[in-house]
């Protein structure tokens, strides 16, 4: 029973040949004819997938190649012209290659692979130099470029945690900050009360407080409440104004109205008037002052009308003026008749 369940587990039985899996990885690593054609179609569906922004295509990129993540970036960046993102992802790309070579070679060794092709010892001093040589010129520009990376990340947390400290500073309240890790600067916007010098040492000083104190801090004032009050009293002022010349505006149009009115009333008269008196063929009406003996003047109305025919009784003249009185509704008003 034991030696049947343990003929099931051993995982001998499935061990492919060596030769197999020689043949297997000399033609997954043949860099020619149909795996070259694999990688170039696989940097140019990532390039399309990335440009549109479709996760399905670059899924399906990268089940074309195992080394599809930087081989994307590179295609980004050929792509949309930042020749910089180019030029980092084929370096990630050289470090994925070089150590998945060692890591075969060093497998290879663990699990004793028998070797194909002997080799004398000085060809394989050579070999050994030249693994060391790319080793080294590939590992220690990942060491400083990790190392950077670090420092980065490290600044970045740091400078995150003194910002989220600052958030109110007597009475400003902060409206937007920036984090620029890689020149150590670190912009604040805040609005409020306005800023004061000793406000801004004392909002610099916290750096101390997160290990950053080499950070450059600029603090600029977004909006200040004094800014805005001062900001109100001139629209105030501004409104006042406007308001009184909307007023000098307003008593200009009705003071041409009133004279667009005088000049069209002396025709309506003489209209209303012909409809009692026919023999009447004109009116003219004028408006003057009289100065008297006190300072301000009296508004006089004067009424001319002319007619033809038999004469009016005094009666009529009486009439006339009394309806002239009560439609004009002047103060005063004067009437002359003009027999012709």
């Amino acid at each position: 029973m034991i030696a049947t369940i343990l003929h099931h587990l051993n995982l001998d039985s499935d061990l492919e040949h060596y030769d197999k899996i020689h043949n297997a990885i000399e033609q997954g690593i043949n860099f020619r004819g149909t795996n070259l054609w694999i990688l170039v179609f696989a940097i140019i569906i990532a390039s399309v997938g990335l440009n549109m922004n479709s996760t399905a295509v670059i899924i399906g990129a990268m089940l074309i190649s195992p080394l599809m993540p930087p081989l994307c970036t590179a295609g980004y960046g050929l792509g949309t012209g930042q020749y910089n993102y180019f030029i980092g992802a084929f370096y990630l790309f050289t470090i994925n290659t070089v150590f998945i070579a060692i890591s075969s070679v060093i497998i290879s060794q663990v699990l004793n692979f028998p070797i194909r092709t002997p080799i004398s010892d000085a060809q394989k001093s050579r070999i050994n130099r030249w693994i060391t040589v790319i080793t080294v010129a590939t590992l220690i520009p990942s060491i400083y470029f990790g190392y950077g990376l670090a420092q980065k990340e490290k600044f970045q947390q740091r400078a995150t945690q003194f910002v989220g400290g600052i958030g109110i500073v007597e009475g400003n309240y902060l409206l937007k900050s920036e984090i620029d890790p890689a020149h150590k600067r670190i912009t604040l916007v805040y609005g409020g009360n306005s800023l004061s010098e000793e406000h801004k040492q004392t909002i610099r000083g916290r750096l101390k407080d997160f290990s950053i104190d080499d950070a450059e801090v600029s603090i600029l004032q977004g909006f200040s409440f004094s800014d805005a009050l001062g900001k109100t009293t001139e629209l105030d002022n501004l409104k006042g104004q406007n308001n009184q010349l909307l007023v000098a505006l307003n008593e200009n149009k009705r003071h041409l109205d009133s004279i667009k009115t005088r000049m069209v009333l002396g025709k309506q008269l003489l209209a209303e008037l012909r409809v009692l008196y026919p023999q009447v063929t004109a009116c003219t009406y004028a408006e003057s002052f009289v100065y008297g003996g006190s300072d301000q003047p009296e508004m006089l109305a004067i009424v001319i009308v002319a007619y033809t025919g038999r004469q009016l009784k005094n009666s009529d003249e009486a009439t006339i003026t009394g309806w002239l009185t009560a439609r004009v509704r002047a103060g005063r008003i004067k009437t002359y008749f003009d027999r012709s």
